[in-house]
């Protein structure tokens, strides 16, 4: 997860839960590291990827200091809090 030092809401640190790739090759099948990476690249490519949370869904940890949500919804939040301040 990637954290967006500069956004801050009510003293919460934004934190912006990455997509993760559908398909991987397995671990347990032996091949070169360059190998996997380029066959794990042309998978994501096929295959796609899925966020991790759905649009709209922030997850907040008011003892840790985040909030967790997906980049569109990090967009449409600051996009929100940006035109309510002008």
């Amino acid at each position: 997860m990637n954290y967006d030092e500069t956004f801050t809401y009510n003293g919460l640190k934004a934190c912006i839960a990455q997509p993760y790739q559908v398909e991987v090759l397995a671990n347990n099948i032996q091949v070169s590291s360059e190998f996997r990476k380029d066959f794990n690249l042309w998978l994501g490519g096929f295959f796609g990827y899925k966020e991790t949370l759905p649009d709209g869904e922030i997850l907040v940890a008011k003892h840790l200091g985040t909030m967790t949500m997906n980049l569109p919804t990090f967009i449409r939040l600051k996009q929100e809090l940006e035109t309510r301040k002008a």
